[in-house]
């Protein structure tokens, strides 16, 4: 089986460009130039072979395929959001495990109202 190698910002951009109807508000979204939303936008087409956006009236609509590699994006993007969060936290000391050590009595009574 042949693998296409498609780049995941590239589809990260799609979904960006589907979600917004066009490259100008999904560069806006994204905080970079129109210019590189168009490039990004060419390279995976072209690394696909096949159009995955189409012009209707003012808004761009995905094609079939835009739209499944979009959901695709979408997700990729909510999972490395999702990653820099868990960086962000743990750098933070705001997550991980942290051993309590306590008697029976104090564990059963202080403890869980310590924790709330």
């Amino acid at each position: 089986m042949a693998t296409l190698p498609l780049n995941v910002n590239h589809l990260v951009v799609l979904a960006a460009v589907v979600e917004h109807g066009g490259y100008t508000r999904a560069a806006e979204a994204m905080g970079v130039s129109q210019p590189s939303i168009s490039q990004q936008m060419r390279d995976l087409e072209r690394t696909c072979g096949l159009p995955l956006v189409r012009q209707r009236g003012r808004r761009l609509e995905a094609t079939h395929l835009g739209t499944e590699l979009a959901a695709l994006g979408r997700r990729i993007g909510l999972d490395a959001e999702r990653g820099a969060r868990l960086v962000a936290e743990h750098a933070a000391g705001l997550a991980g495990k942290v051993p309590v050590g306590a008697s029976m009595t104090t564990a059963a009574y202080y403890v869980p109202r310590a924790l709330v």
